[in-house]
């Protein structure tokens, strides 16, 4: 049980993670110029 609610919690936090770094990124495309440097 214990490894169950880890690897939700792991999925739940990586999902949200991406989440919010896609929708950042998709919002501020328009409002602020690229990060120099290469993209990972």
């Amino acid at each position: 049980m214990t490894e169950t609610m880890y690897l939700a919690l792991v999925l739940v936090v990586f999902v949200g993670f991406g989440s919010v770094l896609a929708w950042v990124d998709y919002t501020g495309k328009d409002t602020r110029p690229p990060i120099p440097g290469p993209k990972h």
